[in-house]
């Protein structure tokens, strides 16, 4: 799959580039916030898990607005 024709359209409606990147950052955090460090090949392997995902057919969830 090419990941740079992939574009996300975040919650505010703006549309934005694809970023593996992003994902395994959050993934570190979220690892880290657990107490989980140093985890290297573990966050590679969950990052390929989560992008391995959008060969399925794209989820429809209907649209919320959120407040804040």
């Amino acid at each position: 799959m090419n990941y740079a024709e992939i574009c996300i359209i975040k919650r505010d409606g703006k549309r934005e580039d694809f970023s593996i990147s992003k994902i395994k950052n959050a993934i570190s955090k979220a690892f880290s916030a657990t107490g989980i460090q140093d985890e290297q090949q573990l966050i590679a392997d969950v990052t390929m898990s989560v992008i391995s995902q959008f060969s399925l057919p794209p989820l429809r969830l209907p649209w919320r607005k959120y407040r804040t």
